[in-house]
C-alpha cells in the first residue's frame, strides 16, 4: 500500500505579505476554529438575554421618570395653593384694615375697659354675640390659681380669630392673665399681648394666677378680641371662693 504524499493537516497556515518585509506565517488550529464558530452564537444569544433580563430589573426596580415628575410637580402645586392662600389671607386682612382706617372711632365707656389700651379704629362688637364663655371652674394648687372656662362660637360656620385677657379682682389687688409688666398696667394693657386663640366651635382656656391667701372672694373679667382689636365679649364672672370649685 503506497503512502499518501500529502496528510491531513490540524492546522491552518496564513500567509501575510508585507513588502518590502519577509512574509510572516500564522498558524491556526483547525479545533480552534470550530470552537470559536460554535460558541460565538451562544455567547451572542446569552449576553442578548442578559441584558434584556437586565433592563426589566432596572425597569422596576426604580420609579419611571415620568411618575418622578409628576409627584414634583404635584408637590409644587400644593405649595403653590398654599401660598396663593397665605397671600389671600393678608390681602383680607390688610383690606380689613384700611376699611378700619376709614371708620370713624368712638369712645366705649365701660369701665371694665379702665386698663384696657384702645387701638385706634376699637369698635364694640359685643351685641353681635359671636362668642360667649361657659363652663367655669376653679382649682387651686399651692399658690397656683387655676381659672378654667370655654369659649364657645355662635356662628360655627365661620373661625374666630383674636386675643383673650382674663383679670382676677380681689382684695389683694388686680392680675391679668397672661402675666404682664408692670410698665403695661400704667400705660395700658395691649390686646395683643393676650392668648391668641381660634375657635369653630369651642375652646378651652386655663388662666392662670399666682395666689399667697386661700381665705379671699376673687372674681375674673374676661375680655375677647378678635384680630382686629375689636371688642367680641367682656364678661364679669360672680365672685369664687378661692378653694371651692363652682
Amino acid at each position: 500500500m503506497e503512502d499518501k504524499i500529502e496528510k491531513i493537516s490540524n492546522e491552518i497556515s496564513i500567509v501575510i505579505y508585507d513588502n518590502p518585509l519577509p512574509p510572516k506565517y500564522i498558524k491556526i488550529k483547525k479545533k480552534f476554529i470550530k470552537q470559536f464558530i460554535f460558541y460565538l452564537p451562544l455567547f451572542l444569544i446569552s449576553l442578548f438575554i442578559g441584558l434584556f433580563f437586565l433592563g426589566i430589573v432596572q425597569k422596576y426596580s426604580s420609579p419611571p421618570q415620568s411618575a418622578h415628575n409628576n409627584n414634583q410637580e404635584s408637590k409644587s402645586l400644593q405649595e403653590f395653593q398654599q401660598l396663593k392662600t397665605e397671600i389671600n389671607e393678608l390681602k383680607t386682612l390688610n383690606n380689613d384694615l384700611n376699611q378700619k382706617l376709614n371708620k370713624q372711632s368712638f369712645p366705649l365707656d365701660d369701665t371694665f375697659l379702665l386698663g384696657i389700651k384702645r387701638p385706634y379704629g376699637m369698635q364694640n362688637l359685643t351685641s353681635g354675640q359671636s362668642v360667649s364663655v361657659d363652663q367655669f371652674n376653679l382649682s387651686l394648687e399651692g399658690e397656683k390659681l387655676s381659672f378654667k372656662f370655654q369659649i364657645l362660637s355662635t356662628v360655627p360656620e365661620t373661625k374666630i380669630m383674636g386675643h383673650i385677657l382674663v383679670a382676677m379682682i380681689s382684695q389683694s389687688g388686680v392680675q391679668y392673665y397672661p402675666q404682664q409688666e408692670l410698665s403695661s398696667f400704667t400705660e395700658g394693657i395691649k390686646f395683643s399681648s393676650g392668648e391668641p386663640f381660634s375657635v369653630s366651635r369651642l375652646r378651652p382656656t386655663n388662666a392662670t394666677f399666682n395666689v399667697k391667701s386661700n381665705n379671699e372672694n376673687v372674681s375674673f373679667i374676661i375680655y375677647i378680641f378678635n384680630r382686629l382689636g375689636d371688642l367680641l365679649l367682656i364678661k364679669q364672672t360672680d365672685p369664687f371662693k378661692i378653694g371651692n370649685n363652682k
